[in-house]
């Protein structure tokens, strides 16, 4: 207990005991009680804060869009070459089977692979770099339905 908590309590015994400022007690009572619910406030939002700041970040190449799954798949093509593509292969090759079983991209839709790369590349830890690699290769090479 704190110093200030225990001034409060011996405050509001004094104040309960003389009749005459009793209205001292309610008033102190009602101002710890906003106090609570301030600092209560406080807490709830920072820590709603750390929780946004935790979780893992979507490089714009794996945001979803609304673009046909075909056009996606030709958008990703022009940005990215061949060896780009062929990298970002060895890489989900290296990293991907440490977890779970390796995945063909052509096992999945465009749309799924959209879904679970932005958690997938940040449970293997890829940097935003080879992230862009693995699911430009990835979804260049899904399911098109």
């Amino acid at each position: 207990m704190t110093d200030f908590h225990a001034i409060n309590i011996i405050t509001c015994a004094i104040n309960f005991t003389n009749s005459s400022d009793n209205y001292k007690s309610v008033f102190l009572h009602a101002k710890t009680t906003s106090m609570k619910k301030i600092i209560t406030i406080s807490i709830l939002a920072a820590t709603g804060l750390l929780f946004a700041q935790c979780a893992p970040k979507t490089p714009a190449s794996m945001a979803s869009s609304t673009k046909a799954p075909a056009d996606e798949v030709a958008a990703i093509k022009q940005k990215y070459t061949q060896e780009q593509m062929d990298h970002g292969k060895t890489i989900s090759l290296n990293s991907c089977n440490k977890c779970h079983s390796y995945h063909e991209a052509s096992e999945f839709s465009v749309a799924k692979w959209e879904k679970v790369l932005p958690s997938m590349t940040h449970k293997a830890k890829l940097n935003d770099d080879d992230s862009k690699l693995v699911s430009a290769y990835l979804i260049s090479n899904a399911k098109l339905n």
